[in-house]
Formats: C-alpha cells, structure tokens, sequence
C-alpha cells in the first residue's frame, strides 16, 4: 500500500467512523489499526499502557533472574539498571506504551504509575539491600519515585491550566 494510498484510505475512514466512541469493541479492534490515535479512548491507552508496562517488567525480572543464576554479571547488571529506571518512572512508561493522548489522560496515567511504582520502590530497595529490610534506602527510594512522579504530574498539572514556562 503507497504512502498516498494509506492516507486516502485513513481520510476515508476517519471520515465515515467519526462516532467511533459508540462502536462496539469488536468494530474497534478491527479498525484500530486504521484509526487516527486520537481516535482511541484514553481508559483504552491507558489500559494498553499499562498491561505493556508490566509485560515489559515481568519479563525484565525473569529476566534478570535468569542471569543472576547462569552468573552472567553484565547482563544482570544491565537488566537490573533497566529495572530500576522503570520502577522510577512507571508512569512515564504507561504514557509511552500506552501512547497517551491529551494531557488528562496524561495526569491518569501518572497517578497510576505512582500507586504501583511505590510498592515496587520498597521492594527494590529490599533488592538492593541483599534481600533485608534497610530503612534509608527504603525512604529513599520511595523519594525517588515520589519526586519523578511529582514532578511529572506537577508539571502536566501546569500545562493543562496554561501555565506552560
């Protein structure tokens, strides 16, 4: 299919699907790789978002298990930096797989990725600390996750009312 052609038929059907919100799930499975993003609800990006995140985290942690047991240290290492940046920014993470659209669907996203990074915060630090409980880093990696987080939704909270600097 030609660049032109691709775009004749998306104007087509963007056209001819314009209340694609009371479709039913199955038209919107089938059209889904035809329709413009926008055309997708936010609940359904974010839903995306969300099960790709934690595919993505699941097969990290299998992963990195893996290379703990062969002792392949530079593979573990990298997964596990891998790790730790996503537990950090999970709610950027949902945003990206999810493509989230407008910035309320943004915000959502956020807040959900803080309310799951949080508990994965904790554990990390059990990680990181041999598999025991070590309050500082606890705290301090539950602080990371809030000030990634904070400042993310700060900001969107920012530029939804206008005030973008």
């Amino acid at each position: 299919m030609s660049f032109q052609h691709k775009q004749t038929t998306d104007a087509w059907i963007v056209q001819h699907f314009d209340c694609i919100n009371t479709t039913s799930a199955v038209e919107r499975s089938v059209l889904k790789p035809w329709l413009p993003h926008n055309a997708m609800s936010d609940t359904s990006a974010i839903r995306i978002g969300f099960v790709l995140a934690a595919i993505m985290y699941a097969i990290l942690f299998v992963g990195h298990i893996v290379a703990a047991a062969n002792d392949w240290d530079l593979l573990f290492r990298l997964i596990a930096s891998i790790i730790t940046a996503q537990t950090f920014f999970i709610g950027t993470s949902i945003v990206v797989l999810g493509r989230a659209g407008p910035s309320e669907s943004k915000l959502q996203a956020q807040r959900l990725g803080y309310g799951v990074s949080l508990p994965l915060s904790a554990g990390l630090a059990y990680a990181y600390a041999n598999q025991s409980f070590n309050l500082a880093l606890t705290l301090a990696f539950l602080g990371v996750t809030t000030l990634t987080h904070g400042f993310t939704i700060w900001r969107l909270n920012r530029m939804m009312n206008g005030k973008v600097d």
